[in-house]
């Protein structure tokens, strides 16, 4: 199988500009991918040679670039996973695999990442030791269902140091990076009702690990709420924040996702199985979805440096979402 045809040189062309940030770059990243000269590339890219299937294979592992796109009227979409069931140890892999991206992404110019947020963002939640202990106690035990998870009732120091401290890393770099986020009147319930869940299952080791990871989604809330005030990310001082825009959208959005937009390859990853995400470049879908994504803010209000009294009311109303939460299970009171 070749690639030889104007129709789909000029659609290999503008997905490889796209892919690589530049359409100066491409023979120089092309030439070592592919094992032949610069100038074999270009020949390639005038029609004079085709593209062999085995350097097509080799686009779509490393620059995620598929002979579905290039194909007129199909409606096959390449995606990319990290699988998670069969390797319980790949969690880390998972988190160091984020880290990497983000750093990454620190060095390109012009990036925004887009959240939609049905469930409490990924990265932030990250930022919180008993909450970020709870949420991958949660995926291990009840969506993983790792053996040695299974048995243990929730603690703290049931994750190991070194997992918390990657997802901590995970947090520190998420905070660098400007960010728009939708969340709806569920973001917050959702992970209360993974709480109640595990208080009436009887899989809290205590109610004191139960406190902390209440204090720390109240946290979480009053982080969320004053960098909304501000405009800007300062979940950690000694970092500079991104830039953070929050979208309130009385919608259900039924989905978990991350566009990112930059000057060079844009990005999607949409949540599947609890936490997981499927990655594409895929140009077709992120035009569908970027389109999506706009109707979603149109219908969304932007709480960041502005409309004071509807921030207000969103922190009070999740807020006493949290405490009654709290206080039904134990007497619960703390000032932050």
């Amino acid at each position: 199988m070749t690639i030889s045809s104007n129709a789909h040189l000029k659609k290999l062309k503008n997905r490889l500009g796209s892919a690589i940030g530049s359409t100066k770059l491409v023979a120089i990243t092309l030439a070592p991918l592919l094992n032949v000269s610069k100038e074999g590339v270009y020949r390639r890219l005038r029609g004079e040679t085709s593209f062999t299937l085995e350097e097509l294979l080799t686009l779509r592992k490393v620059l995620g670039i598929s002979l579905d796109e290039l194909v007129d009227g199909t409606e096959n979409i390449a995606f990319s996973f990290k699988p998670l069931y069969d390797k319980p140890l790949q969690l880390d892999a998972y988190l160091k695999d984020i880290t990497i991206r983000f750093k990454k992404l620190a060095h390109v110019r012009q990036s925004t990442t887009f959240n939609v947020c049905e469930d409490l963002p990924f990265f932030r939640q990250l930022g919180y030791p008993h909450l970020a202990a709870f949420k991958l106690f949660y995926w291990k035990h009840s969506i993983l269902q790792e053996p040695e998870f299974v048995a243990q009732k929730f603690s703290t120091d049931a994750i190991p140091a070194e997992t918390l401290m990657l997802a901590e890393e995970v947090y520190k770099l998420y905070t660098q990076i400007p960010s728009v986020e939708i969340w709806t009147a569920k973001t917050i319930s959702n992970t209360l009702s993974q709480v109640d869940y595990f208080y009436d299952c009887g899989l809290v080791k205590s109610n004191e690990e139960l406190k902390l990871v209440f204090v720390d989604l109240l946290k979480l809330l009053n982080d969320v709420t004053n960098d909304a005030r501000l405009s800007n990310k300062m979940g950690v001082s000694e970092l500079n924040g991104g830039s953070f825009m929050l979208h309130l959208c009385e919608l259900s959005l039924e989905n978990n996702s991350i566009y990112l937009e930059t000057d060079q390859p844009m990005y999607l990853a949409t949540g599947f199985n609890s936490f997981n995400s499927l990655h594409t470049t895929d140009s077709r879908l992120l035009g569908e979805y970027r389109h999506w994504l706009t109707a979603m803010l149109s219908k969304s209000i932007n709480i960041s440096g502005q409309a004071e009294r509807i921030r207000h009311d969103f922190y009070t109303t999740n807020r006493d979402l949290i405490l009654k939460s709290a206080n039904q299970k134990m007497d619960f009171s703390v000032k932050l």
